[in-house]
């Protein structure tokens, strides 16, 4: 037994013992009052320790995986616990970052229980609707970084950059850069830390074992930073699809790289792109037992990006709209095929948050 959780229980019995001797001596305290006393004792007796506790996955979570093969994980969690209350730079308006805002409570994943739907077919995905809690969101929204910013830190010339176009700022250049607002670093720290693979794998270990095999003990590092000395890599990225000006799709249905564990999107959705179409994610699955392999020099013929498979040999089977604070993730496999719908003319950008796990192959 912990050793927290061996100190309440102690405190439990004492309590109990304490509360009921007074109620012999006062019979007209309510039946049922010593417990409740007992109770607020217990809570008020360490309140940080209870909060420490709500979000600590099981201990068996890694059946085969000791937790010693996870490197940094206490390390990362309580470097996010340290932050307070403060005020977020390069916004416009003030933005007070409520000190709750740290480790688990940024999790993409904590309002899957309530707001969220997994689905097991055509392959294993989750979709959350208002993932985020709305005061999160909101500040996270309002301090999203500009494109120009992002074109800067990406080392992208804005003249020479297409139309619809992907742009991803990676969890490694945003740890180390001073302009990116703290709230966001918080968010994009514990997104690419081993506390948030391990929400992942809570949900979908049975699926992940299915398509990926992992070796008995690993390391998890974040990509690109520890791309050396890890088996498994994180990276949770600010990311936009740039303004259309011509009617158009970024992927046609496509799979993503067989090194890719899972992959989750965060819409972000600009409050003033209210009248564009498009950019939502299609969950598409082949209609025949395999699916025709464009060639490399046609995928581009059926009016939309780089697209993998024959558009007629794929049936769209659900479609996760681009709406501010949506999320879903799904378990990259060999049926995980999907696509991103056309965008209408627009002068806004398609802003998405893209977390994902790769197996150093």
């Amino acid at each position: 037994m912990h050793l927290s959780a061996r100190k309440h229980v102690i405190l439990f019995i004492l309590c109990n013992i304490l509360t009921s001797s007074v109620a012999s001596l006062l019979p007209l305290i309510p039946f049922g009052f010593a417990s409740i006393i007992t109770l607020v004792a217990i809570r008020g007796l360490n309140q940080d320790d209870s909060r420490a506790f709500k979000h600590t996955l099981p201990g068996n979570l890694f059946e085969d995986i000791p937790d010693t093969s996870i490197q940094t994980t206490e390390n990362e969690v309580l470097s996010l616990q340290s932050f307070g209350t403060s005020r977020i730079s390069n916004i416009s308006e003030n933005v007070v970052v409520d000190a709750r805002w740290k480790g688990a409570d940024l999790s993409v994943l904590k309002r899957y229980r309530t707001n969220g739907k997994m689905f097991l077919d055509p392959y294993p995905h989750l979709v959350i609707r208002q993932a985020l809690e709305p005061a999160l969101y909101r500040a996270l929204e309002r301090s999203y970084l500009s494109d120009e910013t992002l074109y800067n830190l990406t080392g992208l010339n804005k003249k020479n950059i297409p139309q619809n176009f992907r742009v991803d700022l990676w969890a490694s250049t945003t740890l180390v850069t001073d302009s990116v607002p703290e709230l966001w670093k918080r968010f994009v720290e514990y997104h690419s830390s081993p506390a948030f693979f391990r929400e992942v794998w809570h949900l979908f270990e049975k699926e992940i074992r299915k398509s990926h095999n992992f070796k008995k003990n690993f390391r998890i590092g974040t990509r690109f930073r520890d791309a050396t000395t890890s088996d498994v890599v994180l990276d949770c990225q600010i990311a936009i699809n740039t303004p259309v000006t011509t009617r158009s799709s970024t992927r046609g249905p496509h799979l993503d790289g067989a090194k890719e564990i899972y992959a989750g999107l965060l819409y972000f959705r600009n409050p003033k792109d209210m009248k564009s179409s498009g950019g939502d994610l299609n969950v598409c699955q082949c209609l025949k037992r395999r699916c025709t392999t464009m060639p490399k020099k046609e995928r581009t013929l059926y009016g939309v990006g780089d697209t993998q498979f024959k558009p007629t040999d794929v049936r769209v089977v659900s479609k996760v709209d681009y709406r501010a604070n949506n999320f879903v993730m799904f378990i990259n496999s060999p049926t995980a095929i999907h696509a991103v719908t056309p965008r209408s003319v627009t002068p806004f950008s398609r802003r998405l948050v893209n977390i994902i796990a790769e197996q150093q192959l």
